[in-house]
């Protein structure tokens, strides 16, 4: 699956952006489609549509899933306590290769 496609040999500033952008989401949110996408290859569709309630089941019961409910009703970010770290910065150089999920 690709959802953009950047030109080399210089892709640090938009995979920067994507990175940045899966880090403002609930980190349980983000394990869990990670996890359904890499298992979900060698799923049926069944399966993978099982694995994925499972996963909303134990997402939904969290406090982040309250807290992203609240924050969209009162119309402001969500203050995820499981909340990845920031990227900007801590990449190893800019030869290196990012490949995000």
């Amino acid at each position: 699956m690709v959802s953009r496609v950047v030109p080399l040999p210089y892709p640090t500033p938009t995979v920067t952006k994507i990175a940045e952008a899966i880090c403002e989401q609930a980190l349980l949110v983000v394990r869990a489609t990670k996890e359904s996408a890499i298992k979900g290859i060698d799923m049926t569709l069944e399966q993978g549509l099982a694995l994925e309630f499972t996963s909303a089941e134990k997402i939904i019961a969290t406090e982040d899933a309250r807290e992203g409910t609240r924050a969209f009703a009162e119309k402001r970010k969500p203050q995820y306590k499981g909340k990845c770290k920031s990227l900007r910065g801590s990449y190893p150089s800019p030869n290196f290769t990012y490949i995000i999920f």
